[in-house]
């Protein structure tokens, strides 16, 4: 499934910074998954910036994607690892999970109803004061820290490669 799901539609790919997880591409096998992710895009903005992994699910599965139940908890971690950085974060039962583990990925094929995705917005004023918390942190720990939210790729327990 990997070379045919991930790699092969290009959502898995090797660039100069390593393996990472990209939007589908424009062309080759991979476009045909681009209606899927801004179906997903709509429907986490529409519904007040939340949504139940089991909701997108439905929709997947549903005309005129047809996802089969299989590829389904594939698709939506590759969805999700797309757009980790994009303002997205994920919640258990309500409870925020800030780096996401097998655990988590185990979850959603047990129970994608007890999964939640919210969509957030940073404004610059927000941006700033984690550029000046994150500047602080690194001065205090003797370290850089990143200066961005939590849910970024580099925080995920999941690797890229």
């Amino acid at each position: 499934m990997y070379f045919s799901i991930l790699k092969g539609t290009g959502l898995h790919s090797m660039s100069e910074a390593g393996w990472n997880f990209s939007a589908p591409p424009n062309s080759g096998p991979g476009r045909r998954l681009k209606g899927m992710w801004k179906a997903a895009d709509r429907m986490l903005l529409h519904k007040g910036g939340a949504c139940l992994l089991s909701e997108l699910y439905t929709l997947w599965n549903a005309p005129p994607f047809g996802v089969k139940a299989g590829l389904l908890p594939l698709l939506a971690l590759a969805y999700f690892l797309t757009n980790s950085t994009c303002n997205r974060s994920l919640s258990r039962k309500g409870a925020f999970i800030p780096i996401l583990t097998e655990v988590h990925v185990d979850e959603w094929l047990q129970e994608p109803s007890r999964i939640t995705w919210k969509y957030f917005q940073i404004d610059s004023v927000q941006q700033e004061m984690l550029a000046g918390l994150g500047k602080s942190i690194s001065k205090f720990v003797g370290r850089k820290v990143l200066e961005e939210p939590i849910g970024s790729r580099e925080s995920s327990g999941i690797t890229g490669a």
